[in-house]
Order: C-alpha cells, then sequence, then structure tokens
C-alpha cells in the first residue's frame, strides 16, 4: 500500500505536485523536499531505522544525491535529478562514477527529470518503468548496450535522449509514447530502427550509427522539422520521406546513399540539405523546386551532371559540389549566377570551366571519406584580380601551412573566420596590440581593488565581476605589415567517428596521411573546435602549433563522442594524451581556450602546462563567443604572424617559451590556492589581458558563470541574474 502523508511534515502526499520517496522496506513516505532538508542536518533522528540507511547510504541512498547530483536538486521544491562528471568544475572534487540508478530514485514517485551524463551506466533496470511521471530522461556517454522494454511505460514522457553509448537496437514498443515530441540517439551502435515511430516526433535524429536502412514509418511523423542520419551505412531513403511536408533540414551525409526519391523536391520548407560523401550519380530534376533552400553540400559524390538552374535556386546561398566530375555544361550552368556567398570547386573543375568570381577553388585530396581540401588563404575569398587556382597542384606552396578540423556537424569549418584572418583588415601590430594577453594581476588583488575588504569566500554575488569590469579596454587602431599567403587544408570526419579508426566504421589512417603531408612545410598550425580539437590535439606531436576551443578530450566522461566500446574511448584517450606530451616535449605552442562550463573538466585531464590553457570566464560555446566579441580574428592574425616569422627566418624557433608538462594526470589540482592559472579579461574593443587565479577560486567562479547577454551593474557590481531575481520577489 502507498503511503498517502510525509513522515515529516505530515501533509499529504502529491506526487503530480511534488516529488516524493517511499523507503522501499519499510513503505514510509515523505515528500523529497522535506527529506533532503533532514539529511542535511547534524542530527536527522529518523524514528526509523531503515529510513535512515535509506538516508544515509552513499552508495544507493539519499546522501549520495546530495553529494553527487547538480544544483538542481537543492532547488525548493525540486523534481529534477542530473548527475554529471563535470559537476567537479563546481565542487572542487572528483564526481562518484555512477555504474548503477541508484536504488532510492527507483522508489520515488514524482521525478520529472533524471539526467545521467557522462557516467559509466552499465544498464537501466526494468523497475525505470515505475517514473510514471518522467517527463524528460537523459542518459548520454554511458556504457549501455540496451534499453528495457519497460521504458516504454513512461507514457509521459516528451523528451529522450540516449546519445554516444554503445546502443545497438531500441525497444519495438517506442510508438507507444504518445507524447513524446524529441528523441536523440545520435553516436551510438544502432543497426536498425524500431518500424514504428511516436506520432508527435519532430525530429529524427540518429547520425553516427550503422543503420542500413530508415523504417518507412518516418514519413507518418507529420510534425518532423529535422532529419539528423548522417554518418551511417545507407544505401537508400524510403520515399515516405518525402511526406514530410514541414521539413526544413535533412543532414544526410556521409553514408552510401546510390539514389533519392523522385519527390524530394515536395519538401517546400526545405532550407538545409547536406549529401555529401554519398555515392550520387544523379539528382532528382524535382530537387530544383526547393525553393527556400539556403544550403545545399553535394561534394564527394559520382555527379557528372546536375540539374538546370540549381544554382539559381532563389534563396540559396551556398553550394559545395567539389569532388565530383561534373560536365562542363553543369559547370557552365553553374557560372551563370546569381552570385553564391559560397560556391565551392575545385581545382580539376575549374580547369574543365572558368571559375566564377564568387567561387572558392582548391584541390581536393583523395582521401577517401575524410573531405581534404587543399587551397591558399587567398583563393578563399579572392579579391579583385586574383585568378582562380585551376589544374593539377604545383610543386611550390607557402611556407605556413593551417590545417582546420570541423567539429561533429560533418562539414567544413573554419574558411570564413580564415578568409577574414587574410583579408588584411586588421594588421599584425594592432592585433598583437589588441591580444596582448598582458596578465594584470592576481585575482584576488583584482577583488579587493573591485569591492574591497569583502570576503571572497561569502560574495558570490560580486565574485565574477573581478574579471569583467576591471578589464582593460581596446579603442587604438594602427595600420601596417599584414599577414602574407598561407595554406588551408580543410579537413572535415563526415562518418562523425572523431577522426580515428574503429571496426564497422570508417578507416580513415589520418595521422599517417598528416605525417607524409605536413613534412613539406616549414611550419604548421592545427585548429580545431569540440571534435575538430579532439583530433588537433590527438596529432599535435606533428604541428608547429595548436589551437583549440573547447574540444572534447577524455572520452570515456565527455558528453559528445562517438559510439565506441568504451575499451576503445579509452585508448583513443591515452592516445590523445601521449602524442600531446611528446608534443610539449618537442616544443609545439598551444593554446587551450575553453569557458567556465563542462568543457573545462576536459581541460583538466591533459599533460598541457598551466600556461597554455586559457580560461576565459563565461559559459558557452567559447569559439563562437569570441568570434562574436571580435577576439578571435586578431588571436589568429596574432598566432600566424608569429609562425610566418619563424619560417622565413626573422625569428628563431628556439626563442619561443617551453614550459614543461605536469607530471601527474591532470594539469592541476582541484583544491590547489596558488594564483597560477590564466583567466582571460575581455575588455571593451576586443581587448584581450589575463590575471592568475587559483583552482579554488576558479570552482567558486564556475558556480557564478555569466552568459552572453548577462551584464554587471557598474554602480552596485551585481551580477545581472541576482538583480533580476531580487526584483521578481519585489513583484
Amino acid at each position: 500500500m502507498e503511503p498517502t502523508t510525509c513522515g515529516i511534515c505530515e501533509t499529504p502526499l502529491n506526487p503530480q505536485r511534488w516529488a516524493q520517496a517511499t523507503v522501499p522496506q519499510c513503505r514510509h513516505g515523505y515528500h523529497l523536499n522535506c527529506m533532503l532538508d533532514k539529511a542535511q542536518t547534524v542530527a536527522s533522528d529518523f524514528k526509523c531505522k531503515t529510513c535512515e540507511e535509506f538516508r544515509s547510504s552513499r552508495s544507493d541512498g539519499l546522501q549520495l544525491l546530495l553529494d553527487e547530483c547538480s544544483e538542481e536538486l537543492h532547488k525548493r521544491n525540486p523534481t529534477d535529478i542530473e548527475f554529471s562528471r563535470a559537476e567537479e568544475i563546481k565542487t572542487g572534487r572528483l564526481m562518484l562514477p555512477i555504474r548503477k540508478i541508484p536504488s532510492c530514485i527507483l522508489s520515488m514517485r514524482g521525478l520529472r527529470c533524471l539526467d545521467v551524463t557522462g557516467h559509466p551506466v552499465e544498464t537501466l533496470p526494468p523497475e525505470i518503468g515505475e517514473l510514471t511521471s518522467l517527463t524528460r530522461l537523459v542518459v548520454v556517454s554511458s556504457n549501455l548496450t540496451e534499453l528495457p522494454e519497460e521504458l516504454c511505460k513512461l507514457l509521459y514522457l516528451e523528451q529522450l535522449v540516449v546519445s554516444c553509448c554503445p546502443i545497438r537496437r531500441l525497444p519495438e514498443d517506442l510508438c507507444n509514447l504518445v507524447r513524446l515530441w524529441d528523441f536523440y540517439f545520435d553516436g551510438n551502435q544502432l543497426v536498425e530502427m524500431p518500424q514504428k515511430f511516436p506520432p508527435l516526433l519532430n525530429g529524427i535524429k540518429v547520425s553516427g550509427n550503422l543503420l542500413k536502412q530508415l523504417p518507412d514509418a518516418v514519413g507518418t511523423c507529420k510534425d518532423v522539422k529535422s532529419v539528423r542520419a548522417y554518418a551511417n551505412q545507407l544505401s537508400s531513403l524510403p520515399e515516405s520521406i518525402c511526406n514530410l511536408s514541414y521539413a526544413t533540414e535533412m543532414s544526410l551525409q556521409g553514408n552510401r546513399l546510390e539514389y533519392l526519391p523522385a519527390a524530394l523536391g515536395s519538401l517546400q520548407q526545405l532550407q538545409y540539405l547536406s549529401l555529401h560523401d554519398n555515392n550520387l550519380r544523379t539528382l532528382p530534376a524535382s530537387v530544383v523546386q526547393l525553393q527556400e533552400l539556403q544550403w545545399l553540400y553535394l561534394y564527394n559524390n559520382k555527379l557528372q551532371d546536375l540539374p538546370k538552374g540549381i544554382g539559381r535556386l532563389r534563396r540559396l546561398e551556398r553550394l559545395l559540389v567539389e569532388a565530383n566530375p561534373l560536365s562542363k555544361a553543369s559547370l557552365a550552368d553553374l557560372a551563370l549566377g546569381p552570385p553564391l556567398r559560397l560556391l565551392g570547386l575545385d581545382a580539376a573543375q575549374a580547369a574543365r570551366h572558368p571559375a566564377p568570381p564568387w567561387a572558392s577553388v582548391g584541390w581536393m585530396i583523395p582521401w577517401g571519406k575524410l573531405y581534404a581540401k587543399l587551397q591558399p588563404a587567398s583563393q578563399l575569398k579572392r579579391k579583385a584580380g586574383v585568378e582562380p587556382i585551376q589544374g593539377a597542384q604545383p610543386p611550390e606552396h607557402n611556407d605556413v601551412l593551417v590545417v582546420s578540423f570541423a567539429a561533429s556537424q560533418a562539414e567544413p569549418e573554419w574558411l570564413g573566420v580564415l578568409s577574414q584572418v587574410h583579408a588584411g583588415q586588421i594588421s599584425i601590430a594592432e592585433a598583437e596590440a589588441q591580444i596582448s594577453m598582458e596578465n594584470v594581476g592576481t585575482f584576488s588583488s583584482l577583488f579587493r581593488k573591485l569591492h574591497g575588504e569583502k570576503s571572497m569566500e561569502n560574495d558570490g554575488e560580486h565574485f565574477a565581476s573581478t574579471a569583467w569590469l576591471l578589464a582593460p579596454p581596446y579603442n587604438c587602431r594602427s595600420n601596417g605589415e599584414v599577414l602574407g599567403d598561407f595554406d588551408v587544408l580543410s579537413l572535415c570526419d563526415t562518418a562523425a567517428q572523431w577522426y580515428a579508426d574503429a571496426t564497422e566504421r570508417e578507416q580513415l589512417k589520418l595521422e599517417d596521411k598528416l605525417q607524409k603531408f605536413v613534412k613539406d612545410y616549414r611550419r604548421v598550425v592545427f585548429l580545431g573546435v569540440s571534435m575538430g580539437g579532439f583530433a588537433a590535439l590527438s596529432n599535435s606531436h606533428l604541428a608547429s602549433s595548436v589551437l583549440v576551443f573547447g574540444p572534447q578530450t577524455d572520452l570515456t566522461i565527455s558528453h559528445l563522442r562517438p559510439g565506441f566500446d568504451p575499451e576503445h574511448l579509452s585508448r583513443l584517450y591515452e592516445n590523445l594524451r601521449k602524442n600531446v606530451r611528446a608534443a610539449v616535449s618537442s616544443g609545439v605552442q598551444f593554446q587551450y581556450h575553453v569557458g567556465i562550463e563542462e568543457h573545462l573538466a576536459y581541460a583538466r585531464r591533459l599533460p598541457l602546462p598551466r600556461s597554455s590553457i586559457f580560461i576565459h570566464p563565461i559559459e558557452g560555446r567559447i569559439a563562437r563567443l569570441l568570434e562574436r566579441v571580435g577576439i578571435l580574428w586578431p588571436l589568429l592574425v596574432r598566432t600566424l604572424a608569429q609562425e610566418q616569422r619563424i619560417a622565413r627566418g626573422a625569428v628563431p624557433a628556439d626563442s619561443l617559451p617551453k614550459d614543461p608538462a605536469p607530471e601527474g594526470d591532470y594539469a592541476w589540482d582541484l583544491n590547489d590556492t596558488e594564483e597560477n592559472l590564466v583567466l582571460g579579461m575581455w575588455g571593451r574593443g576586443g581587448k584581450l589581458t589575463t590575471c592568475r587565479i587559483a583552482a579554488k577560486q576558479l570552482c567558486r567562479l564556475c558556480c557564478f558563470a555569466p552568459r552572453a547577454h548577462d551584464w554587471f551593474c557598474s554602480q552596485c557590481l551585481a551580477h545581472n541574474v541576482s538583480k533580476a531575481r531580487l526584483q521578481l520577489c519585489i513583484r
């Protein structure tokens, strides 16, 4: 019999309003909020010994939740339970690995969200089906190999995220989840999908699996706006996919598609269509009916002819057709215009027909499923009078090579930024003045300067403002020498396997190919974000400089990773550490940029000198934020200018700083009180300076991380989030 009254506050239990816990052995019931409050007191004095054991267990009880869950659990009347290994950046200690769902959770009612991210959970027990009030279930980067059929009893479930796990099949009765509108099954090992889908789905998100086909049921999901099935083994698409009249995105790259449904042009809302890295020989004529299409990626196929007028779709901005044996007639049709924001051609195509002025032309390197396009930076966005390259690659090349690794979206990145870097809008002197990275002091001295004698321990509201309100501005513009030309090798792993080889996946052999390719250049810069950052670090021993922004490192805990077996993920991480350590020893220059969010936990797990890790006091995608505030371009100009000076002998390579790698497993200890970590400070005008912060202070800063569009009051020095809460209370 279920309890009806809370054993602490003696008010009725109502799981439709409040989460509650029922102790299995004695059947005593409590509001979760009441039990958590009581558990945090020195003397809990539960009258029932069984209830006290339920509360105090650090392996399976409520104390485990208090110790290991996110701050969501500490809110008033909590209904969400979230475990994340990256919480260490706030707690200042390693989080306990969760290998099974704690039994105390399985006895709760009224839970709305259960999130287990980055923990080595191996199974979901059948009892998961009793958490009938769940609306959101997240199991990301775990060791799950299957989902129980009982999962299909969660009839109130609206969001189901099971990604980056070695799962091979899904429950057949998934269609019973009639309220489910959002599911993610990216980055697993799925070999097939259920034959029926929940009726309210707004997206099919199954990229990075081993699927050979999509079921006809895809076409029954009338509300679907996104089909993300790239990096699988699909050889065809069901005709029913053309019924998705609300679809705006179809990402189908990195498959084995040989043909497309003839009625594809009926998808009148489609804006983004990626079909690169397939085996397509023709496109359906109806493609020219996609009048809302903005991005169309077709490179690395076997296309000889394109439907006439495909380059003149009224909203089309980007069209990439490299590595296709296109006829002269199709190339001539593309050249008719109107100008696109980006038209990607290869040098062989440009030799068959003159490339229009808006085309970005390069040499395609035949590296199989790995998109590899080499071009001088001057070809990224050609200035007036610069002729497009054509024909075979000449023996001469620029002294400096930039290798840009794309992230897990499986499309080329960095080309727009690098074209701006080369454009000469920022002189080298201006970039070096703006991105000085000079040390303006310790965090504690800046805090005292701004806040006087307030305690750093107790004043969380004002803590983060220290890194912002004292940042020096930049308002000086200067002309002078600009960057010379450099080569760019754009790499994109459309198989979404983190540029690594694996059984049942593509064999990329990237390290061998890169080693042979870069040896003819005097200086080599690796550049990457997220998955691309992982690849840059994994091959860092082949570079002169490495710039990464929020990369994954330890794939055993990362929230984004390929769906490989745990042992394989561990080997990839150890290989990365080995190559980074070798790179540091040989003098490779690193810049590891990261915000104060979960990627900071990954940064700590690298054998990098602390001086190489630049921690920015903001939460979010750090490369995008740096670009938005005008720091990213001059940062790259500054780095490339240094590499070009070394390449031409103006500066000796051995004059660069060479700090040793840390001896242990971590770049810093979470409880270190010495102020020796580098914290970035963003000033007006895109000025970047630094201060030094202690690891213990950094953990506190992570608890009050500002986001884009937050602000600090210059009068009371408070964070706007706190002021908003205060105003809400007043109302």
